[in-house]
C-alpha cells in the first residue's frame, strides 16, 4: 500500500511538476523575453521616428544622427535576430507571420529614412530648399503615418503575448492547487501507515536499500562510489557486496577509458570476464584509435598540418602532435591556455588575428585565414588556419575547433613567383619598345599592344605565326629563317642574346627599319624568347642628316664662339662706358643738392632725388646685365663645397640680414661639381630675393636644404614672403620681367634670369611653388658629384 501510495503521489507530483516546469520555462524563456523584445522593438520604432525627425529639423544634432545610423546598422539587425529566435518557438504561427510583416514594413521605412539621410548628409545640404522641403514632406507624409501603423500592429502582438502570459500563470496556479490537495490527502494516509511500518522497515530493509539506490542513481549520473554498510550473510549483505564489486570494476573501466581519451594507449586493462562485451569493445576501440591516431599523425606530419580544440569556458586548448611541432612547443611544459598560443602570433598580425576571432565567435560562421607566428624557438612561420565554433542549445559558444597548416615554404614559392612575374610585367610596362615572345620553334605566343601599333596586326592575328614569316619582307625571309633557326637551337651550347637591325614590313606592306633584340628566358617553366622591337627609321634618317651636317655644325660652332667673345667684349666695354657718365651724373647731382640745400623748392629737390635714384637703378641694371653676359664664360668644373659657398654669401649679406633680422636656417649641403662663382651668385640671388620680397612688418624666414635623388641633388630655398601668383611661376625666370610696381620691390628683372641660366649651365632645371601671402619655395637640380 505504501508503494502504491508513493507511486500515485510520485506520478501525480511528476506530472504536475513537469507541467509546471514546462509552463514556467515557456514563460521565462519565451513569453517574457518575447514581450521584452517586442517592447524594445516599439521603443526602437519610436526612436527611429524621433531621430529621423531630428535629422531633418536639427542640422547640427550629431548625436542623434549617430544614434540613427547605429539603430539602422546595429540595433535593429541585432533585435531582429533575437526576435526571430523567439518567434520561431511561439505556439501561434499567425503572430510570427504578423511580426514578419512588421519587419517588412519597418525595413521599407528604413529605406525611406536612408533616403532622407543621404539627401541631408552634409551641413551645407540643409541650405538646399528643395532637399529640405522634400525631406520634411517625407517625414510628415510617410515616416510618421507609417510608424504609427507599425506601432499599432506591434501593440496587437504585445497584447496577445500578454494574454498568453496571464493564461500560463493561471495554469500554474491551478496545477499547484491540485498538487497541494493531492499531497495533503496522501500525506495523511502515509502518516498513518508510515507510523506503523517505519520502525521495522527502516531498521531491516530501507536503510541499506536506500544506500544501494543512491549509489545506483550516482552511477546513472556518472559518479562511482561504494555502499558504506556493514556486510552480513543475508540477501542484503550479498547485494551490498555485489554492488561494491560492480563499483570497483566500473571504476577500473572508467579509468581505462580516461587513459584512452588522454591518448595513453599503453594503459593496462583486462575484461571483467570472458563475456565482458564492454571490456572487449574498449580494448578493440583502444587498438583502433591507436592505429588511426598513428596514421593521422603520419598524415599530418607529411602535410605539415595539425589540429586543435579549445574549451572556451574552461580556457583549455588541446593540440595534436604535429601542431606541437609546428609551434615548436614542448608538450610537457605546455600549460594548455589560449594565452600561450596567442603569444606566438606575429606582432604585426595580432590585431587582424583577434578581429577574425571576435567575428566568428559572434556570427558563428567558419573562418579561413592566414597569418604569421614566431614559434617557441623564435622561427617566423606562415600558417593557414581553418576554424569553426560549436554552440550549445542556447546558442552560446562552448568550444572552437580547427586545423593549422604550415605554409611557410609555399609562401616563399609564391613570393618568388610573384616577384618574378612583377619583374617581367615591369619590364613590359616600362619598355618603350614593342615586345613579342616566341617559343623554341619561333612561333609567336605573345604580341603586346605596342607591337599592334607598330605593325598593325592584332594579337589574335599573330598568335601561332612564325615571326620571320610575318614582319620580314619577302626578299629577306629565307636568310632570316636560317639565322633564326640556328639561333633557337638549344642543344648546341648556351643561347646568347642577340641584337640586329633589319628591314621590316607592317600590315600595309610598308617597309621600315627596326632594331630586333632577342633574349632567352624561362617563363612558366618553358624555354621561350623575348623580342624587343624598336622602329629606328627616324634614327636612320637622323644619322644620315647628322653625318651631312657635322661639318656645318663645326663651322657654326667656331663662328658662334667668336661672336660670343665679341659680344662679351662689347658688353664689357658698353657697361664700362655707361657706368662712368652715370657715376658723374649721380655725383654732380649730389653736389648740387648739397650746395643748394635749403635754397631749392620742394619740386626741384624731388627732381634731383629722382635723378639720383634713377642713376643708381641704372648702375645696378648695367651691373646685373654684365653679370648675366659673363655667366658660362668659365668652362672649368671643380669640386664645390656648398656649405662654404653659403657661409660666404651670408657673410656678404650680413648687413641686410642684420637690418631685417632675417632667420636663415640650412641643413647640411653637399659637395657638387660646378663653377664656384656662379653657384655663389645663384645662392646670393635667391637669398636676396627672399629678404627683399618679405612681408611688411614680418621677419623673413628662409629654410635651405638639399635632397639626394637618382643622379642629382635637388636644392630647396623656402621663404615666408609675399608669394607669387601661379600664372607668373614661369614668367619670373624670363629676363627683364618685373611683377611688382612698388618701389621697395622693384629690381632689374635679371636676378632670377641669372639663376635660370646658371642652373641650366649645370644641366639642371629651376622652378617655383608659391601662393600669394604664403611664401615661395624655389627648387633647382644640379647633377651629383661624381666623387
Amino acid at each position: 500500500m505504501l508503494v502504491l501510495l508513493f507511486v500515485v503521489n510520485g506520478i501525480a507530483s511528476l506530472i504536475t511538476l513537469n507541467n509546471n516546469r514546462k509552463v514556467s520555462e515557456h514563460i521565462s524563456k519565451i513569453t517574457d523575453p518575447s514581450l521584452q523584445s517586442l517592447e524594445d522593438f516599439g521603443d526602437l520604432l519610436t526612436a527611429s521616428k524621433m531621430y529621423t525627425t531630428n535629422w531633418v529639423f536639427l542640422r547640427s544634432n550629431q548625436d542623434d544622427k549617430d544614434a540613427l545610423k547605429r539603430l539602422h546598422n546595429i540595433d535593429y539587425p541585432k533585435l531582429k535576430v533575437k526576435l526571430n529566435l523567439l518567434s520561431g518557438k511561439w505556439d501561434h504561427k499567425q503572430m510570427a507571420d504578423s511580426l514578419q510583416k512588421i519587419y517588412t514594413g519597418f525595413e521599407q521605412l528604413l529605406v525611406v529614412e536612408k533616403g532622407v539621410m543621404s539627401s541631408l548628409q552634409k551641413f551645407e545640404d540643409y541650405n538646399d530648399p528643395v532637399a529640405k522641403f522634400e525631406s520634411e514632406r517625407i517625414i510628415e507624409d510617410e515616416v510618421l503615418p507609417h510608424t504609427s501603423r507599425l506601432m499599432n500592429s506591434l501593440s496587437g502582438i504585445i497584447s496577445y503575448e500578454q494574454n498568453i502570459r496571464n493564461q500560463k500563470n493561471k495554469d500554474l496556479e491551478e496545477y499547484s492547487m491540485r498538487l497541494r490537495m493531492l499531497i495533503s490527502i496522501l500525506a495523511i494516509t502515509i502518516i498513518f501507515l508510515g507510523t506503523f511500518l517505519s520502525l521495522y522497515m527502516a531498521r531491516v530493509i530501507v536503510s541499506p536499500i536506500n544506500k544501494i539506490r543512491d549509489m545506483v542513481n550516482d552511477l546513472g549520473k556518472g559518479i562511482i562510489r561504494k555502499v558504506n554498510h556493514k556486510v552480513s550473510n543475508d540477501e542484503i549483505g550479498k547485494m551490498v557486496r555485489s554492488v561494491n564489486n560492480l563499483s570497483e570494476k566500473l571504476q577500473a573501466t572508467a579509468t581505462f577509458a580516461t587513459e584512452i581519451g588522454n591518448r595513453n594507449f599503453n594503459s593496462y586493462f583486462e575484461p571483467l570476464s570472458a563475456e565482458d562485451t564492454l571490456g572487449k569493445a574498449l580494448i578493440a576501440m583502444r587498438n583502433n584509435i591507436k592505429s588511426s591516431y598513428q596514421k593521422l599523425n603520419e598524415a599530418q606530419h607529411i602535410a605539415k598540418l595539425g589540429s586543435w580544440e579549445r574549451d572556451v569556458k574552461n580556457d583549455h586548448v588541446s593540440l595534436s602532435d604535429e601542431l606541437f611541432c609546428i609551434f615548436d612547443i614542448d608538450p610537457v611544459s605546455f600549460d594548455s591556455s589560449f594565452q600561450s598560443i596567442l603569444q606566438l602570433i606575429h606582432p604585426e598580425d595580432i590585431k587582424n588575428f583577434q578581429a577574425i576571432g571576435r567575428k566568428y565567435m559572434q556570427d558563428h560562421l567558419p573562418a579561413t585565414y592566414e597569418c604569421r607566428i614566431i614559434s617557441a624557438k623564435g622561427v617566423t612561420k606562415n600558417i593557414s588556419v581553418q576554424s569553426k565554433v560549436v554552440i550549445d542549445a542556447h546558442g552560446e559558444v562552448i568550444k572552437t575547433i580547427g586545423i593549422v597548416q604550415d605554409i611557410t615554404e609555399r609562401k616563399k614559392g609564391e613570393l618568388a613567383l610573384s616577384e618574378s612575374q612583377k619583374q617581367i610585367q615591369t619590364i613590359f610596362n616600362a619598355a618603350l619598345d614593342a615586345i613579342v615572345i616566341i617559343d623554341e620553334e619561333g612561333k609567336i605566343v605573345k604580341w603586346d599592344s605596342k607591337a599592334e601599333i607598330l605593325f598593325g596586326w592584332k594579337q589574335e592575328e599573330q598568335l601561332g605565326m612564325l615571326l620571320t614569316e610575318t614582319i620580314i619582307p619577302q626578299q629577306y625571309r629565307e636568310a632570316h629563317r636560317r639565322g633564326m633557326k640556328l639561333f633557337l637551337k638549344t642543344g648546341e651550347g648556351p643561347i646568347l642574346s642577340k641584337t640586329i637591325e633589319v628591314r621590316a614590313i607592317n600590315k600595309n606592306n610598308d617597309e621600315f627599319d627596326i632594331s630586333l633584340s632577342i633574349s632567352p628566358s624561362l617563363i612558366d617553366g618553358k624555354h621561350q624568347f623575348i623580342g624587343f622591337i624598336r622602329d629606328i627609321t627616324s634614327r636612320k634618317k637622323a644619322e644620315a642628316k647628322l653625318r651631312k651636317s657635322e661639318a656645318d655644325l663645326e663651322r657654326n660652332n667656331r663662328e658662334l664662339i667668336q661672336k660670343n667673345r665679341d659680344l662679351e667684349q662689347f658688353a664689357f666695354a658698353a657697361s664700362h662706358d655707361l657706368q662712368e657718365p652715370l657715376r658723374t651724373i649721380s655725383d654732380f647731382v649730389g653736389l648740387l643738392r648739397q650746395q643748394y640745400q635749403g635754397k631749392l623748392d620742394e619740386k626741384a629737390d624731388k627732381c634731383l632725388a629722382f635723378i639720383i635714384q634713377s642713376s643708381d637703378r641704372m648702375k645696378i641694371f648695367i651691373r646685373d646685365l654684365l653679370q648675366y653676359s659673363r655667366i658660362g664664360s668659365d668652362n672649368t668644373n671643380e669640386q664645390v663645397n656648398c656649405m662654404v659657398i653659403l657661409d660666404e654669401v651670408l657673410a656678404d649679406l650680413g648687413k641686410a640680414i642684420e637690418e631685417t633680422n632675417a632667420d636663415i636656417k640650412a641643413d647640411p649641403l653637399p659637395f657638387i661639381s660646378g663653377h664656384p662663382a656662379e653657384i655663389k651668385q645663384l645662392f646670393q640671388n635667391l637669398i636676396v630675393n627672399a629678404i627683399k620680397f618679405r612681408k611688411k612688418d614680418s621677419i623673413p624666414k628662409i629654410k635651405i636644404s638639399a635632397q639626394k635623388k637618382d643622379n642629382y641633388w635637388q636644392f630647396t630655398f623656402a621663404d615666408n614672403g609675399i608669394g607669387i601668383e601661379e600664372q607668373y611661376n614661369e614668367k619670373i625666370f624670363v629676363i627683364f620681367q618685373r611683377l611688382h610696381t612698388r618701389s621697395e620691390y622693384q629690381g632689374s628683372g635679371i636676378g632670377l634670369s641669372n639663376c635660370k641660366k646658371i642652373v641650366e649651365l649645370h644641366n639642371g632645371k629651376i622652378w617655383v611653388d608659391s601662393k600669394p601671402g604664403e611664401g615661395s619655395t624655389f627648387q633647382f637640380t644640379i647633377q651629383q658629384n661624381s666623387n
